[in-house]
This record gives C-alpha cells, sequence and structure tokens, in this order.
C-alpha cells in the first residue's frame, strides 16, 4: 500500500517522521499515512514525495503491481 511504501523510502533516506512531516503534516497524520489508516491529499502526496525524492511514476508502478497481485 503507499503508506508501507512511504514509510520504507522514509526509513532508506534515513529521514526520521519529525523532518519529512516538518512544514507539510503533523507526525500524527504521516504515521497514520505510513500505518495506512489515512491517505494523504494530493496536495500532500506531492510534497511528501518531494522530501523523499520520489519519482511519482515509480510510485504508480509500485502501486499498480500491489494491486495487480491482490486481485489474484
Amino acid at each position: 500500500m503507499l503508506g508501507d511504501y512511504l514509510k520504507a523510502a522514509r526509513k532508506v533516506a534515513k529521514l526520521s517522521q519529525t523532518t519529512v512531516s516538518e512544514q507539510c503534516c503533523s507526525v500524527r497524520q504521516l504515521s497514520r499515512i505510513e500505518n495506512n489508516q489515512s491517505l494523504p491529499s494530493l496536495d500532500l502526496f506531492i510534497l511528501l514525495i518531494d522530501k523523499l525524492d520520489i519519482d511519482v511514476a515509480e510510485v504508480v508502478t509500485v502501486l499498480k503491481q500491489q494491486l495487480g497481485s491482490e486481485e489474484t
């Protein structure tokens, strides 16, 4: 799911939730997103992938693969 992907990317980048959430959301909101309890708005999603230096096409590809594997 999206939250798992964002959490893994944050850990690879060796960033804390506090650092990533600065000036875009609360740590609690980021935690809820990473634990798949909430989805970010489009604006927040863009801010997060920018902070994590993730290519949007990469995220879409991974999510498509995950969704495809859930259907089988």
